[in-house]
């Protein structure tokens, strides 16, 4: 019995669109995947945060985060100040842009100032920025700041 050349044809087409369809395009899977752990670490500092547990932030933040001057331990107290001075903490409208090991996330911070029914809005990374700033160290997404030594405000 002889396989007619035509049928071969169209089942190696076929065979062929069927991988093809089933692969994906690595980076776009590796942003979508760095993204989503991203959006994790805001969610896990808003429930941290609203919590009182402080404290627990800290393991966002690469030990090498420097912003503006200010490193680590800067940032934990600035931390401490936010939960006196604030009740509540949300991120809305989160946009993340990936670039390799590092990547800038945008968004609105709302904060809800103690004793008051006022809220207090930041727009990242523009209005400070101390929260956009990521690199992956190990496979693991942190907090690593601008990596600028002056304030550039």
């Amino acid at each position: 019995m002889r396989i007619k050349p035509k049928l071969i044809l169209i089942g190696l087409t076929i065979l062929m669109l069927s991988l093809l369809a089933g692969c994906k395009d690595p980076i776009s899977s590796s942003n979508t995947i760095a993204t989503a752990e991203i959006e994790d670490i805001l969610s896990n500092i808003t429930k941290d945060f609203n919590h009182l547990e402080i404290e627990a932030i800290r393991q966002y933040y690469d030990d090498d985060f420097l912003h503006d001057g200010d490193n680590v331990n800067m940032a934990m107290t600035d931390w401490g100040v936010r939960a006196t001075d604030y009740t509540n903490l949300r991120f809305d409208n989160i946009s993340i842009s990936i670039d390799g090991e590092l990547a800038t996330a945008s968004f609105t911070m709302r904060l809800d100032r103690v004793g008051t029914v006022i809220t207090e809005s930041f727009h990242e990374p523009e209005d400070g920025g101390e929260l956009s700033y990521f690199h992956s160290a190990y496979g693991e997404w942190l907090l690593w700041g601008n990596q600028e030594f002056g304030r550039s405000r």
